[in-house]
């Protein structure tokens, strides 16, 4: 049996990453979506793939149970300091580390797309801490914890760990362009596995396609406000 291709989409929500995932042009051989509220699993659950586990749980330090605030939201969160919903679920979560040493070996090339809604820091320092992060071999992670008041300082603290561990990983806002999360996906694997002047000619491209697009929002936003 040859190297195992590992799909980890941590934060699977309803799928929005995990719809691009399956397609064979990635050739993985396996994928797991990790989602911990109740109201998204109809959604990952209908996209019916053999090589496909939901995992009825989100990341965290230990297996324990949480508060989920606003589940179900793309804003989804174990922390209270955003909410705008108003909901709350109690929700599984599991050791992340401990799952890994379970489930992937130092054979499996590994991606994992972590988007968790501020519980990155501690979850990257648990497997910092274990060891376990050696097991991923190309992490995109979002500092969503920056939305957090006084989250910056802890963001930029577990980027210099990160970097002085020599962890292979990118920031989710640094490689993932486009108008949906399915192409912002592609575009992120595409740099992985990038091999050719084309390759990268086609990343700067979309890059540029989505500051255009930034920007054109942003000064349309600025013209609205002002006329009120």
């Amino acid at each position: 049996m040859g190297r195992r291709r590992v799909f980890l989409d941590v934060g699977g929500h309803v799928g929005e990453t995990l719809v691009e995932a399956v397609q064979p042009r990635w050739r993985f051989d396996r994928i797991w979506s990790f989602e911990p509220s109740s109201r998204c699993w109809p959604e990952l659950d209908a996209l019916e793939d053999d090589r496909v586990e939901v995992v009825r749980a989100g990341w965290w330090t230990a297996d324990t149970d949480l508060d989920l605030f606003d589940p179900g939201t793309l804003g989804g969160s174990i922390s209270d300091t955003r909410v705008r919903v108003g909901d709350v679920e109690r929700c599984r979560f599991v050791d992340a580390s401990a799952w890994l040493g379970e489930h992937v070996t130092d054979d499996d090339e590994v991606w994992a797309k972590v988007n968790i809604e501020g519980a990155e820091v501690d979850v990257l320092a648990h497997l910092l801490d274990t060891g376990a992060v050696r097991l991923i071999d190309h992490l995109v992670v979002r500092f969503d914890v920056e939305k957090q008041p006084d989250g910056r300082a802890p963001a930029e603290a577990m980027r210099q760990r990160l970097r002085a561990a020599g962890v292979r990983y990118v920031e989710g806002r640094h490689v993932m362009f486009g108008r949906d999360q399915a192409a912002r996906t592609v575009c992120w694997l595409e740099w992985t596995e990038r091999d050719s002047m084309r390759d990268l000619a086609t990343f700067w491209r979309r890059r540029a396609e989505h500051q255009a697009r930034r920007f054109v929002y942003r000064k349309r936003r600025r013209l609205a406000t002002g006329r009120r």
